[in-house]
């Protein structure tokens, strides 16, 4: 069935018809966007708006045409109060100037469709976060993944791949690294869904500090539920970064909660929807901390709450082509570590792992 029998059928309320002709299609390339924008309506007509919901995702993620391809491209902005995102000897300077950095980002993904394997997937990304006054602490990352994807019967898929990355700071080169990666879905009905990501990998640091080259690995499962309107996912994760001199060696557990409100629904303006979540990680350090300014000696113990979160614009056909789809975004977060290196634990208060982070970013992806 053509999309131009889809709409015509809708029309006429044959929205079974509809519903079974866009499932058939769908069995030959589960990433035909046109289908799940025509199933997404013809589910909606007979009231099954969870699913609908569903198909209306795909919708937006694969975007209209006839391809067996697709392509996403991500812009965004982003503030940050904050230098955490290295290591301690490089963050301290830069979180006691109250530095504020501004970041672009950029991300293009892509899939392609295999009858055989289902789908692969593609990305490559490139981040520049800027600091005010302190171009020492300029950070560049550039990250690219190739990842397989294979489906298992009717409700379950695996998938496994690599991915590389490489930053500089300051203009100098800071770190090369790459991590394998896999996992597993299974979606007992059309409500719910358990996934595994696993991750594995290394990461060399250069520029002299050398001591925080390290193995690294994750695991994170997780469990969610999409309903009419409304989604909710719950995980967890534990991970495991052994350096090669043992210091900044960690052990870590967490866990995390979002939930997701379609605010208001319009079929030809699109959806837009608020999500909130929450995390925390405990973090362990296996090597006894004897440096000068601490107090006494001790085994550094982190936890760190995470508050996250954002309102987004979701559109199955883009301002500037019917073909494609796009989210508007913007999102904000708050951090705040909580370390037993506090002030009561340091000769010198800067020396203190406690710190606290906020964040805000405005983005957009189409979908093509």
């Amino acid at each position: 069935m053509s999309n131009e029998q889809a709409s015509a059928l809708l029309d006429y309320h044959m929205d079974n018809k509809v519903e079974a002709a866009m499932r058939a299609r769908l069995q030959d390339n589960p990433e035909d966007g046109n289908a799940w924008h025509y199933l997404s309506l013809a589910l909606r007509a007979q009231g099954k708006a969870s699913q609908a919901d569903a198909a209306k995702d795909n919708a937006a993620r694969f975007g209209l045409g006839e391809r067996d391809w697709h392509i996403d491209l991500r812009m965004s902005g982003f503030v940050d109060s904050n230098v955490v995102v290295v290591p301690n000897a490089l963050n301290l300077a830069a979180r006691d100037r109250g530095d504020i950095g501004a970041r672009i980002h950029a991300v293009i993904a892509g899939t392609a469709f295999d009858q055989g394997w289902t789908h692969t997937d593609w990305s490559l990304a490139y981040a520049d976060m800027l600091y005010q006054d302190f171009s020492a602490f300029a950070l560049r990352q550039m990250q690219a993944g190739l990842t397989q994807h294979l489906d298992i019967g009717d409700s379950a898929g695996l998938w496994i791949g690599a991915h590389g990355e490489q930053a500089s700071l300051g203009g100098k080169r800071l770190f090369v690294g790459w991590n394998a990666v896999g996992g597993t879905v299974w979606q007992p009905n059309d409500n719910n869904a358990l996934n595994l990501d696993l991750s594995f990998g290394h990461r060399n640091f250069l520029s002299g500090y050398g001591a925080f080259t390290a193995w690294r690995g994750k695991a994170s499962p997780s469990w969610s539920w999409q309903g009419d309107g409304l989604k909710a996912t719950l995980g967890g994760n534990a991970a495991r970064e052994q350096t090669h001199s043992g210091e900044e060696a960690y052990r870590q557990i967490g866990a995390s909660a979002d939930a997701g409100w379609r605010i208001l629904e319009h079929i030809g303006h699109g959806d837009i929807w608020v999500e909130s979540g929450a995390g925390f990680d405990l973090r362990n350090y296996q090597q006894t901390n004897s440096q000068p300014f601490l107090i006494r000696p001790l085994k550094r113990r982190d936890t760190q709450l995470k508050l996250i979160g954002s309102i987004s614009w979701k559109r199955s056909v883009s301002m500037w082509s019917e073909k494609a789809g796009e989210t508007w975004k913007f999102q904000a977060g708050w951090m705040r570590n909580r370390s037993n290196i506090d002030r009561t634990a340091v000769f010198d208060v800067a020396q203190s792992r406690d710190w606290r982070r906020w964040w805000t970013e405005a983005s957009i992806q189409w979908h093509y």
